[in-house]
């Protein structure tokens, strides 16, 4: 599983470098979703963050995607980006030495202390994902009861739901 690791860190790094040397950068990822994507946030967000937000409830966005389209999102439909981390990969820092993937988000959240120790003590957690393995996110014993929230994200899955 190592090689595959270091394998896709290479391909991903690879892909970003020829990225930024046509020019993409922060400001061209807040036009593109901004201004030319249909990209948007899912209904009922804005009220789950600012909700959160408002009871000092700790939130993170953790994501094996794009960290830049996720922020200029994020940041249109919030009023204010306190206290939310997003923790995903970054294609324009390429300072990196893992990448965030769908089988290590748990290790990748035990890199991120501030919002550990914000979410200690707590009994109670909810984990929202669209994929199984996002439901290992957190770690059972450190919580009495944690929610486990799937949705779909394509057609053709929103088909079989509705079966």
């Amino acid at each position: 599983m190592d090689e595959v690791r270091k394998t896709l860190l290479a391909l991903y790094k690879t892909t970003f470098k020829l990225l930024l040397e046509v020019g993409l950068n922060k400001q061209a990822v807040d036009n593109l979703v901004l201004k030319r994507s249909t990209m948007q946030a899912r209904h009922g967000f804005t009220d789950l963050v600012t909700t959160c937000q408002a009871s000092q409830i700790p939130f993170l966005i953790l994501s094996a995607g794009t960290w830049e389209p996720i922020h200029s999102l994020v940041e249109k439909v919030l009023p204010s980006m306190d206290g939310v981390p997003i923790v995903s990969n970054s294609c324009i820092d390429q300072d990196l030495d893992e990448m965030v993937t769908a089988f290590n988000k748990r290790n990748t959240l035990s890199k991120h202390p501030s919002f550990l120790e914000a979410s200690k003590g707590r009994p109670n957690a909810i984990v929202l994902g669209d994929i199984v393995a996002d439901s290992q996110v957190l770690v059972p014993e450190d919580h009495d009861t944690i929610l486990k929230i799937g949705y779909f994200n394509r057609q053709e899955n929103k088909e079989e739901m509705e079966e």
